[in-house]
């Protein structure tokens, strides 16, 4: 049970830390801030805590070879995101990031540019991060590990239901996303219609057309969704 806590707590930081890292990039890029990033509602992307997980567990034995551990990162890596993207789209039929216009790309689904970034990135996180936060959550007592593991699964699995659900019930225009990165324009709609609400469900809705297809009954579904959830962590709270 702790190992199992211990690993969803560094997979869920690595999410946050994507999110952060995605924001600012694209800040820098494009010289504004945009925090319409992920496919969630909350500032965390699993497509990053999965990879960097990936790395660490599978990589690791390679950490002294920088060259080997660059390669295999940045192929890892590469896989899952073009893995992500084939996925999401059919799922969606939307596309929900597009690397069409940089060089050495595939499908514009993947492209080099990322990909050398994923293996300095995987260098970077095996040598230094990962152990510093193996070393703090060991620090941590048991009991603090797992509550905070508890809970912030909780939040996440949450997050997940509430989006796919909300994402399957947009009545999006497919072809207004044909070849284009979804992402923020999904994620702006979802807001749309959660900022009556709270801070949770403001950040939910950064990116979806015709959000207004959702019906009072499918709201409905949401608050006590939501409800629930917010009942549950006062017990995990309470204990």
């Amino acid at each position: 049970m702790l190992f199992i806590c211990s690993y969803f707590l560094l997979f869920f930081i690595y999410c946050v830390i994507g999110y952060i890292v995605e924001v600012s990039f694209i800040a820098i890029c494009q010289k504004k801030l945009n925090f319409s990033r992920g496919f969630l509602i909350g500032p965390y992307i699993p497509i990053y805590g999965t990879g960097i997980m990936l790395m660490t567990t599978l990589l690791t034995k390679y950490q002294d070879d920088y060259i080997v551990l660059f390669i295999l990162g940045a192929t890892l890596c590469t896989i899952l995101e073009y893995i992500t993207s084939y996925i999401m789209e059919k799922i969606y039929k939307l596309r929900w990031w597009d690397y069409s216009n940089k060089k050495f790309n595939i499908n514009g689904r993947v492209c080099l540019e990322n990909s050398v970034l994923f293996g300095l990135g995987g260098l970077v996180v095996i040598k230094l991060i990962n152990p510093l936060f193996e070393r703090f959550i060991n620090c941590m007592s048991p009991t603090l590990v797992i509550i905070l593991a508890m809970v912030t699964f909780l939040i996440f699995i949450t997050d997940v239901i509430i989006s796919i659900f909300i994402t399957f019930n947009l009545g999006i225009n497919i072809n207004e996303y044909v070849k284009v990165d979804a992402t923020s324009k999904i994620k702006k709609e979802i807001e749309k219609r959660f900022k009556s609400y709270t801070f949770l469900h403001k950040r939910i809705l950064k990116a979806y057309p015709n959000i207004a297809s959702l019906d009072q009954k499918k709201l409905k579904f949401i608050r006590e969704m939501i409800s629930q959830s917010k009942k549950e962590l006062k017990k995990i709270k309470d204990k």
